[in-house]
C-alpha cells in the first residue's frame, strides 16, 4: 500500500519488510511485535491491501456492533492495536482456519493482552516477527548499500574491510532525525477505518 497516498507519510524501507513479505506467503497471519514508536503500523500499511485502525471511535463502535464486519477488506488486512479488541485474536483465527489463503492478516500493537483461557494460542496459524527501532542505514535509506549483516555473516560471506566512516555532522544529525511524522488531524488521506 502507498502510506504516502494513504497516511500523508512516505515509507522507509526496514530491515524487516523481507522477512514480513516471506512470511505472508506462507501463512494466514503474522504478528508484527516490537516498541511502542518503531514503526510497526507503516511497515503494516506498506505491507497491506486494507486496513482497520481498532484505536478509534469509530472501529470501537463498528467492534461492538459486530467485530467480524471489521476483518473484511483486502489482504492482507492490517488490523492495527488489535488488543484494544482482543477478541480479534480468535476472529481472526478462524478466519485463517476458513480461509486456507496465506497472507490474510497483519496484526499490530505495542501491548499483548495476558494470555487467557479463551484466547487461543494461534499455532501455525500466526507468526510472530520482531520489528525494532529503525537504525541509522533505514533512516538514511542505505539498506541496499553494500556493507556486512548478520545475515551475511551466517551465511558464510567472507567480510571486506572499510574505511568509510560519516562525517560527526552526519551522525548527530542521523541520531536526531525522526523517521517519519504523525498524521496530526485525520484528513481524507489519514482515514481511521478503510
Amino acid at each position: 500500500m502507498d502510506t504516502e497516498q494513504e497516511v500523508g507519510i512516505a515509507y522507509l524501507p526496514r530491515a524487516v519488510d523481507a522477512a514480513v513479505a516471506e512470511t505472508l506467503k506462507s501463512v494466514g497471519a503474522i504478528v508484527l511485535e516490537g516498541p511502542r514508536g518503531c514503526g510497526k503500523t507503516m511497515t503494516g500499511l506498506h505491507h497491506a491491501g486494507s486496513y482497520v485502525l481498532l484505536d478509534t471511535p469509530e472501529a470501537q463502535a463498528a467492534a461492538d456492533v459486530d467485530p467480524r464486519m471489521l476483518l473484511e477488506g483486502e489482504a492482507p488486512r492490517l488490523l492495527d492495536e488489535w488488543q484494544t479488541v482482543p477478541q480479534f485474536w480468535n476472529l481472526a483465527r478462524r478466519a485463517v482456519d476458513s480461509s486456507n489463503q496465506p497472507g490474510r492478516f497483519i496484526l499490530t500493537g505495542s501491548a499483548v493482552p495476558t494470555a487467557d483461557s479463551v484466547r487461543h494460542t494461534g499455532a501455525s496459524r500466526f507468526i510472530r516477527i520482531r520489528q525494532r527501532t529503525m537504525t541509522w542505514a533505514e533512516k538514511a535509506g542505505e539498506l541496499t548499500t553494500p556493507g556486512i549483516g548478520l545475515q551475511d555473516l551466517f551465511s558464510g560471506s567472507d567480510p571486506t574491510p572499510s574505511m568509510h566512516t560519516s562525517p560527526l555532522a552526519d551522525v548527530v544529525n542521523n541520531v536526531l532525525r525522526r523517521a517519519s511524522r504523525p498524521c496530526a488531524q485525520p484528513t481524507r488521506r489519514c482515514v481511521p477505518v478503510r
